[in-house]
């Protein structure tokens, strides 16, 4: 814009992003021509619409989704030195990894990220990155990407945990009372032997578009250093798993989020991990509601 300039709107299409967790800020393309921004999708999906790729003339004009075909959130896009790739985070079933396409259209590229979560990235004018990665059993630190290479640990803010002991992290699929197959995880406390039946407390997450993800949480790693194993899942109504397993809870609460996570407590029992006779549920936000 010019100095004194007034701000002129660039899009016109009638997407919101009502997550805030999802904002991401506008990137401009290395030349100044092209804008690349996070599409919210349409409105009556509100927060259940999966948010795409976008990018649009920075003069003005008609915006090209780059992502259409990929049925999973997106996030926080970088230009590349030589504008000629675009690289963003792919929210992808308690994953979220990185991933690059090129800035005028093609296919999507996994290019760092396994069963953790990403949860920013910075690149430079070189092609060299910075991540920040967790996984279950470490918060997020500082990693250092080439492009080439597995990221490479750069940060240390958490080597404290190092002479603790934590639980263990299992990840789980099962089918609910409908034969819908949902993901989750269960966290055992430390020293814990297979057989061995333990009070089990199901955790249901808010938003109730929302995951739970591969990283550290400090509170599953509490309930279960006090002996307990804890059980989450993503049920519908969940990101992570495409746009129509998220608007399958639309104007329908609970309606198929009680089947999805109790089908998680009889998991944890058909393993011999959860003892049927001593159980618990509780959760926040939207969790808090599921829970009553």
């Amino acid at each position: 814009a010019k100095a004194n300039g007034r701000p002129r709107a660039l899009t016109t299409y009638p997407g919101i992003d009502n997550e805030p967790d999802w904002s991401s800020y506008p990137a401009w393309s290395p030349d100044g021509k092209t804008i690349a921004y996070i599409q919210g999708g349409p409105l009556k999906l509100i927060e259940y619409a999966v948010h795409h790729l976008a990018i649009v003339p920075a003069s003005g004009g008609t915006p090209k989704v780059l992502t259409a075909s990929l049925d999973r959130n997106v996030q926080q896009p970088t230009w590349s030195a030589d504008g000629k790739t675009i690289h963003f985070i792919v929210e992808d079933d308690r994953a979220k990894w990185l991933a690059s396409i090129p800035s005028g259209g093609g296919p999507v590229q996994h290019i760092a990220g396994a069963r953790n979560a990403i949860y920013n990235h910075v690149a430079t004018s070189q092609g060299r990155e910075a991540l920040l990665i967790g996984t279950p059993n470490a918060p997020m630190e500082v990693f250092a990407f080439d492009g080439k290479s597995a990221p490479r640990q750069i940060s240390h803010q958490n080597d404290w945990l190092k002479g603790v002991t934590l639980g263990t992290t299992t990840e789980t699929s099962f089918k609910s009372k409908d034969g819908t197959e949902v993901h989750g995880y269960i966290v055992t406390p430390p020293g814990w032997h297979a057989g061995a039946r333990l009070p089990a407390i199901l955790s249901i997450h808010g938003g109730p578009v929302d995951q739970w993800d591969l990283t550290y949480d400090h509170s599953l790693q509490t309930i279960a250093a006090q002996g307990y194993a804890v059980i989450v899942a993503n049920p519908r109504g969940s990101s992570g798993r495409g746009e129509k397993y998220a608007a399958a809870l639309y104007a329908d609460w609970a309606g198929p989020a009680v089947p999805d996570v109790l089908a998680a407590v009889d998991d944890a029992v058909k393993r011999g991990i959860a003892d049927p006779n001593r159980l618990c549920v509780e959760g926040w936000s939207y969790g808090s509601i599921l829970t009553n």
